[in-house]
């Protein structure tokens, strides 16, 4: 069989194979479509980023306009479901999603990591997703000063270690240096605060009946409210409101995240107004070496302080958290609200 060639491409036989073979691409480009090239990778990767960005900033405004609406939160959490992007146990978890509280803290801080001299050292070291993008939000989040002393304490700092993986990014939010508070004057744990060198003597903590239930999902250690062990001192008092029902998880759950093996005592803070105490408030006290247990206490009439309650089980505690705080309280190191429910780092 004759075969006829096509002789018109002759001379520019490159144009000839890169239609033909683009495995041949590397060996063929001149010199302006190896540029172009260059560059429409550079903008594919950048753009990568971005959407990632972009993404996180959604769902930070979404969730913020759900104001707490589960229907709508499952709703939502559902569509990232059937994209593979959270599993099905997370999106069970409503707001409490550990991932979905990365995507929103990534989210609220949408503009610093899309400032041009930040993006440029995201694209230099390869940070692509969000667990990499993450790491760097909490970092900021923890210097001290105004937003553009932090952003240029971030820069410097980063320039200077130069973390690039998952891994070395979290080591370097770990490492931030924040302004400490000192005590008596009130301060929350938001990024992370660096505890005291001693650590806590004092662990205060109030969850709701449903915050513990939720509690029973996560593993020990997977969330903030659940990672304080490594902070409590030695001689660390645990003081903790719950109902009798919610006991067990008070004693498996929340007292080991925060370093106690054991409960002290349990007690009842009110005269029993009927047989069944299933749902009676108690106080739940242990502590991390032996101590005096508490063996006098008189009935509270009215709304019980806490804190005061604390203060005679321990007294000589200086430094104090109160987990599931409502609100700034002081005196005490505060984890509030739902940053209580972010991951542990």
């Amino acid at each position: 069989m004759n075969h006829v060639f096509n002789t018109t491409c002759a001379p520019e036989p490159e144009r000839c194979f890169i239609a033909a073979s683009p495995a041949m691409l590397p060996f063929v480009l001149d010199k302006n479509e190896a540029a172009l090239a260059g560059a429409r990778v550079a903008r594919g990767l950048r753009s990568a980023v971005d959407a990632v960005i972009d993404a996180c900033e959604e769902t930070y405004r979404a969730t913020q306009s759900f104001d707490g609406d589960r229907e709508l939160v499952d709703i939502f959490l559902s569509e990232l479901e059937q994209a593979n992007i959270v599993s099905s146990y997370e999106a069970r978890l409503g707001s409490g999603s550990p991932k979905l509280s990365i995507f929103n803290t990534i989210g609220a801080h949408a503009s610093i990591l899309r400032r041009d001299e930040l993006r440029s050292y995201i694209m230099e070291v390869g940070c692509s997703g969000y667990t990499q993008l993450h790491p760097i939000v909490v970092a900021y989040k923890r210097f001290q000063g105004s937003e553009e002393e932090k952003y240029q304490t971030l820069l410097a700092r980063l320039r200077e270690d130069r973390p690039g993986s998952r891994q070395e990014l979290i080591a370097f939010s770990k490492s931030a240096k924040i302004k400490p508070t000192l005590p008596g004057t009130g301060g929350d744990l938001d990024g992370r605060r660096q505890p005291p060198d001693e650590g806590f003597d004092l662990v205060v903590a109030t969850p709701s009946h449903s915050e513990l239930r939720r509690l029973r999902d996560f593993s020990t250690d997977s969330l903030r409210c659940l990672h304080i062990h490594q902070e409590t001192a030695r001689n660390a008092v645990a003081v903790v409101r719950t109902r009798l029902v919610d006991l067990p998880i008070v004693e498996n759950k929340l007292l080991p995240g925060c370093g106690f093996d054991f409960i002290s005592n349990v007690i009842l803070t009110r005269m029993p107004s009927r047989l069944d105490v299933t749902t009676a408030e108690v106080i739940v006290v242990a502590k991390r070496s032996p101590g005096n247990d508490v063996t006098e206490f008189d009935w509270l009439h009215g709304d019980i302080d806490l804190h005061e309650l604390a203060s005679r089980i321990a007294p000589d505690a200086k430094n104090k958290l109160y987990l599931f705080a409502p609100e700034e309280t002081d005196g005490f190191f505060c984890i509030v609200g739902d940053a209580n429910w972010e991951p542990a780092q």
